[in-house]
C-alpha cells in the first residue's frame, strides 16, 4: 500500500516518472500541480482529488514565499529562461521599463498580489505567465509588506511614509485611540489577507482604504478587548469595576464569585464564544449579555475546563462526583479510564473540540452524557491506521 499524502500547495511533477507516481496511493487537495511536456503523460495516473489548477512548464523554476521585489537589475540578471512562482506579494519598481519587460528572461507565476506602477500596469503582462490574484497599482511609495500579526498605532503610522500602501499578510489590529487624519494621511490602502480586529468607529475610514480577503472583527466604542480565556474568581473579578467587555474567548466564572461582586464587575459582555457559570449567576449573566446568540453553560457545584488533555484513571479519579466538563480543543480518554468511572465522576459534557475515546463503551457514555455538541467524539478503536503526510507548501515527485 502507498502512502497518502493531503493539502498540498504546490506538486510538482516536472521530473517525475511512473515509478515514483506509483508510490503515491492517493493525493487529496492541491492547490497546483506543475508538469513540463515530457509528464504531461503522468497527469491521469495521479490518485488526485480536489486539484485546483495545472501548469505546463518547460523551464526551470524558482519558488519564492512571501514577498519579491523585481526591479531592473534583477530582471537583467538571467540568461536562459526561469519560471519565478510567487505565492504572496510580487512588487514591480518604479525604475523598470517596458523594454526590460519585453528584454527579460525572467517569468512569472503568482498567486497574490501584484503591485506596478501606473506605467507598467499593461506591460507586466509581458512576465507574467498567470496569476491567480489581483494587479494593483501604486504611486510614489512602496507598498510596505508584512507576514504575520500588525498592531496598526500611531507610532507605527509615525514611521510610515505619506500614501504608503500596506501589505498584511496575517492578522492585522487597530489600537482604540489611533489618530484617523494620520491614518488618512499615511495609508493609500490596505489590503490585508487573513483578520482585521477594528472598533466601530474606525470602521467607515478603514472600509474606504481596505480590501480585506478575509475576515472583519468590529469590537463596540469604548468596549475592553479581552484576547485569552479569562477565568474569574472571587479575587480576580475586582479587577473589573463597571466594564464593557468584548471577546471571542471563553469566560469561566468560578463557584466562588458572588452575585454582587458580578454586578460591580461589568455593566455589558460582548461575547462571540460561550460563558460557564454557577447556576445561582446564570440569570445575571443572560441580562449583562449583548449578544442574542452567546451561549451560557451553567453548573450546579464544580465545573472543569479541559484545553487540550489526556486522562489516565488517576486523572478521572481527581474528579468531583457532580462535576461539569467542558472541551474546548480535546480531551483524550486512554483505557484506564473506565465507562463506570466517568459515569461517577462527571454531571454533564459540553463539547466544542473533539473527544477521543479507546473503546464503544467508553464513547457510548460519553454521548450520552453530552448536554452541549459542538465537536465530534471519535473512537480510536474503530479508525484504520494511515501512514501519510498532511500539509505540505511543495511537493516534488
Amino acid at each position: 500500500m502507498g502512502r497518502k499524502i493531503g493539502n498540498i500547495g504546490t506538486l510538482n511533477i516536472v521530473r517525475a516518472t511512473e515509478e515514483s507516481i506509483k508510490e503515491i496511493e492517493q493525493i487529496n487537495n492541491v492547490g497546483l500541480v506543475l508538469y513540463s511536456r515530457e509528464t504531461a503523460h503522468l497527469l491521469p495516473l495521479l490518485n488526485a482529488n480536489n486539484i485546483g489548477k495545472t501548469f505546463e512548464i518547460d523551464h526551470d523554476t524558482r519558488s519564492v514565499s512571501g514577498s519579491l521585489t523585481i526591479d531592473s537589475d534583477y530582471l537583467m540578471a538571467f540568461d536562459q529562461t526561469i519560471l519565478i512562482m510567487v505565492s504572496g506579494v510580487c512588487i514591480i519598481d518604479k525604475n523598470v521599463t517596458v523594454d526590460q519587460l519585453k528584454q527579460t528572461k525572467c517569468q512569472l507565476y503568482v498567486s497574490g498580489v501584484v503591485y506596478t506602477p501606473p506605467h507598467l500596469h499593461g506591460a507586466t503582462g509581458l512576465i507574467l505567465r498567470s496569476t491567480s490574484g489581483t494587479i494593483e497599482t501604486y504611486e510614489e511609495e512602496l507598498p510596505h509588506y508584512t507576514v504575520g500579526n500588525v498592531t496598526l498605532s500611531n507610532g507605527y503610522l509615525e514611521g510610515l511614509n505619506n500614501q504608503t500602501p500596506l501589505l498584511v499578510s496575517g492578522k492585522l489590529s487597530i489600537e482604540p485611540d489611533l489618530d484617523l487624519e494620520l491614518f488618512k494621511q499615511k495609508i493609500a490602502r490596505v489590503i490585508l489577507t487573513g483578520k482585521a480586529t477594528l472598533y466601530k468607529h474606525q470602521e467607515h475610514i478603514f472600509h474606504k482604504k481596505a480590501t480585506v480577503l478575509g475576515k472583519v472583527e468590529v469590537i463596540p466604542t469604548d468596549y475592553l478587548e479581552l484576547k485569552k480565556t479569562l477565568s474569574l474568581t472571587k479575587q480576580s473579578i475586582k479587577r473589573f469595576k463597571q466594564r464593557s467587555i468584548y471577546t471571542n474567548k471563553p469566560i469561566l466564572i468560578d463557584a466562588s464569585v458572588s452575585r454582587e461582586a458580578f454586578e460591580k464587575a461589568f455593566s455589558s459582555i460582548h461575547s462571540t464564544s460561550y460563558v460557564v457559570c454557577p447556576e445561582d449567576l446564570e440569570d445575571l449573566v443572560y441580562e449583562a449579555l449583548d449578544q442574542i446568540e452567546t451561549e451560557v453553560l451553567s453548573f450546579t457545584t464544580h465545573v472543569r475546563m479541559v484545553e487540550k488533555e489526556e486522562w489516565h484513571g488517576d486523572d478521572a479519579e481527581m474528579l468531583n462526583g457532580d462535576t461539569a466538563l467542558v472541551v474546548e480543543k480535546s480531551l483524550t480518554l486512554s483505557d484506564s479510564v473506565t465507562p463506570e468511572l466517568l459515569g461517577q465522576r462527571l454531571q454533564e459534557i459540553h463539547l466544542f473540540g473533539t473527544i477521543y475515546t479507546v473503546s464503544s463503551s467508553q464513547k457510548a457514555l460519553v454521548q450520552r452524557l453530552l448536554q452541549t455538541n459542538h465537536g465530534e467524539v471519535i473512537d480510536l478503536s474503530k479508525q484504520e491506521l494511515k501512514e501519510g503526510l498532511d500539509n505540505i507548501g511543495e511537493l516534488t515527485l
